[in-house]
């Protein structure tokens, strides 16, 4: 789409189905070739660099410094000035080279945040899903190659130094040492030798100490010329999960990561925050809408009949649901294996079109957990000729809802405060003991939604065991005393943007050390807001 930019800004834009064929050219991607910062001699704010919340799909081929997204994003004189952020490679793209091929971008001297890549990528050398190549400017004004909050669904393939999310062979003496943390890789790893690894593979010049890789895990397979997963032996590994049939995971200096035994019938939650009692949040990526990265309480179950019975030419709704009730995305995916037998729609609708067996695969869109469900399309059965007075079935009673009514959903305790605009009050929680507690946007009872617009007054009040709040969207007000007492609160984090109104004494007695985090476009607004509510001096707001 676009070739050379010299400190340029590229957001909020797509590029849908483009073919970009550079044959033996260098530096090129579907969104922009080559992309430099201001150089030390012009520190003008305005020239950082900027790519942010932008989506691309199709094929990319050239030779070296290759991506999907950029191909070469040189050093930016000020790190704090250059953003790389919220990009995506959609599926059915492809991303083909010989040196440096990456998803995300080929070569690049700086930061790159929550940012997932599908695409495929193929290449020789330093080969895999985000980026690379990724180092530090001459002059060591950036803490380059850092790689935080991403994610590689592709499948990577490559000769030598091939991982899924950062891959580097370099000579350069002055290269600061990356760190790669909170990512994900699903993607399926290939090497024709054994330079590789499921999440970075890296060597440096004199001056490396060794990549940081924190938080992460890996789903995909990885094979070598050896047939074994092989490890970084420079990295430093803290808290990651290898997919591996092993016992253990061990280099000469001893066993790193995790293994799938360890972490049997967890949830991904559980993974990434091994010690129990932190605090149990993942990052997630919207890939509908990448500008929109959060913490979020992730499904741990799914739950589905074991079969299902439709009769031929019919209709009928699978029922699934998840746990835990309050799980941040509810979005679940259903495919057949059979569409000529029994196809089903985006909402569980199975169609009986032939007669025959199916599995409907129930799939949950954040941890990819799945269930299957056995589908049978019979024939109709044949109604008696002289049917005797059935049975009236009986009447589901309905409770009656008005302003005050309490609602439990799950764990939480809510009250109507409006019928006709469907709206209510956050009450509190019946499990005390709980560390974190997730306000939602809208909470279901019945047949009705209701959005959540209130934290009602003392609704934690003296809980000694919170440590986590996470505030819906929605929410509008929050009332006296609300968090009152609780000692132990140290986080809370803001969704909304429409908050109006704190009670008094709202935050009295939270932990002295507590941080009280707000959307960015409310930061100004919202420490007048929070203001003076009794929490004490050292409370922190942030953005």
């Amino acid at each position: 789409m676009l070739g050379n930019i010299e400190a340029g800004k590229i957001t909020n834009c797509q590029v849908e189905k483009s073919e970009v064929n550079a044959g033996a050219n260098d530096r090129v991607g579907l969104l922009c070739g080559y992309m430099q910062g201001a150089s030390s001699s012009n520190k003008k704010k305005e020239q950082a660099n900027a790519i942010q919340n932008v989506r691309v799909q199709g094929s990319v081929k050239g030779r070296n410094s290759i991506g999907g997204v950029i191909g070469y994003y040189k050093e930016q004189y000020n790190a704090s000035e250059s953003i790389f952020k919220g990009a995506v490679t959609q599926e059915g793209t492809t991303v083909e080279g010989v040196s440096a091929v990456a998803g995300i971008a080929g070569f690049s001297w700086n930061i790159i945040e929550e940012s997932i890549n599908n695409a495929s990528v193929t290449g020789t050398t330093n080969v895999s899903g985000i980026t690379s190549v990724s180092q530090t400017n001459k002059n060591g004004n950036i803490n380059g190659g850092n790689v935080s909050n991403c994610i590689n669904n592709g499948d990577v393939t490559g000769d030598s130094y091939v991982a899924g999310i950062l891959a580097c062979k370099t000579s350069y003496a002055a290269w600061t040492a990356s760190a790669i943390d909170n990512c994900y890789n699903r993607g399926n790893i290939v090497s024709k030798d054994d330079n590789v690894d499921a999440i970075a593979k890296i060597t440096g010049g004199s001056k490396y100490t060794g990549t940081t890789v924190s938080n992460s895990y890996n789903l995909g397979n990885v094979n070598s010329a050896s047939g074994n997963i092989i490890f970084n032996e420079s990295n430093k590994y803290t808290n990651v999960y290898f997919k591996t049939d092993s016992s253990e995971i061990v280099s000469p200096k001893g066993t790193i990561g995790q293994t799938e035994a360890q972490f049997k019938d967890r949830t991904v939650v559980d993974a990434l925050n091994a010690n129990d009692g932190v605090e149990e949040t993942v990052w997630y990526q919207n890939t509908e809408n990448p500008d929109l990265a959060f913490n979020m309480t992730v499904t741990s179950d799914i739950t589905v009949p074991g079969t299902l019975n439709v009769t031929l030419g019919k209709t009928m709704k699978l029922q699934a649901s998840i746990t835990p009730e309050d799980a941040t995305n509810k979005t679940l995916v259903y495919t057949s294996s059979d569409d000529t037998i029994a196809s089903v729609k985006e909402d569980g609708t199975v169609s009986g079109l032939k007669l025959g067996t199916a599995d409907i695969t129930v799939k949950a869109m954040d941890t990819g957990k799945e269930k299957n469900v056995k589908v049978t399309v019979k024939e109709a059965e044949k109604e008696p000729a002289n049917p005797t007075n059935p049975a009236k079935p009986s009447q589901p009673t309905t409770k009656t809802v008005k302003k005050g009514t309490k609602l439990t959903v799950g764990t939480n305790i809510f009250v109507v405060t409006n019928v006709k605009a469907k709206t209510v009050s956050y009450k509190g929680t019946k499990k005390k003991k709980v560390a974190k507690i997730t306000i939602p946007a809208t909470v279901k009872s019945g047949n009705q939604v209701y959005k959540v617009t209130a934290i009602a007054d003392n609704a934690f009040k003296n809980n000694k065991k919170i440590k986590t709040v996470v505030v819906g969207k929605n929410v509008r007000t929050i009332g006296k005393k609300a968090f009152y007492g609780c000692k132990n609160l140290k986080k809370i984090t803001v969704q909304s943007s429409i908050i109006k109104k704190v009670g008094a004494k709202a935050f009295k007695g939270i932990n002295k050390k507590a941080v009280i985090k707000v959307p960015s476009k409310k930061y100004k607004a919202y420490k007048k807001v929070f203001k003076g509510k009794g929490q004490a001096k050292t409370v922190t707001i942030k953005k």
